[in-house]
């Protein structure tokens, strides 16, 4: 029986040594010189060790998950109080970035443990349904739409005609559709513009 465990496990030796005695079968030796009953007999006796191994495994997982729900709960515990403070101090510092005085470059300021700051998310075009912006490109911007097909290389090296088409993949790549929203400035169904935002950030920088 392993150290380990108190779980009563014999070794592969008792096992072997037990059969021996009840079957008269050495199977150290090999399995050959028994007949089937004895092999059946045999194949049994592992099978209920396998189920008796299972049963104690299921046991540890249960202890296991039980013991790590205690564990998070302390841990948790300790843990969210810091992160309400953490937060508080975060907010502290992004506020006084709001109202500090930073470069025309570096919207920033470093100071002894870190650095607090701007930052500015250019308005932006934002997809909100896929198959609205598909059925406007189709008809008002064919050049903005990717056909994906799969064809063996014979029939690839031809021009592709309406019959492929009715079976290629169709989706506006977003790169180009931003591309060209910026250059024409139009509405397009099943987008929306999102507005410039400014946002202020605190960003420790720990000396260990």
């Amino acid at each position: 029986m392993s150290a380990d465990t108190d779980f009563a496990l014999p070794t592969a030796d008792e096992e072997n040594t037990e059969l021996a005695q009840v079957l008269g079968v050495d199977i150290a030796g090999g399995l050959d010189s028994a007949d089937q009953a004895q092999r059946d007999a045999i194949a049994s006796y592992h099978l209920q060790g396998i189920c008796t191994i299972d049963a104690e495994l299921a046991r540890y997982q249960a202890a296991y998950v039980n013991e790590k729900k205690l564990l998070d709960a302390r841990y948790e515990k300790l843990m969210t109080p810091l992160r309400t403070r953490r937060l508080e101090k975060e907010a502290i510092v992004k506020l006084i970035a709001s109202i500090s005085e930073f470069g025309k470059k570096a919207r920033s300021r470093a100071v002894a443990w870190g650095r607090f700051g701007a930052k500015t998310t250019p308005e932006h075009l934002e997809v909100v349904d896929e198959s609205a912006v598909l059925k406007w490109a189709e008809t008002s911007a064919p050049h903005l739409v990717r056909a994906t097909v799969q064809l063996p290389l014979d029939k690839a090296r031809a021009l592709l005609d309406e019959g492929t088409l009715a079976h290629a993949k169709l989706d506006v790549p977003r790169t180009g559709l931003k591309e060209y929203f910026g250059e024409s400035g139009e509405e397009i169904p099943g987008t929306g513009v999102v507005p410039a935002t400014e946002e202020f950030y605190a960003r420790p920088e720990s000396l260990v």
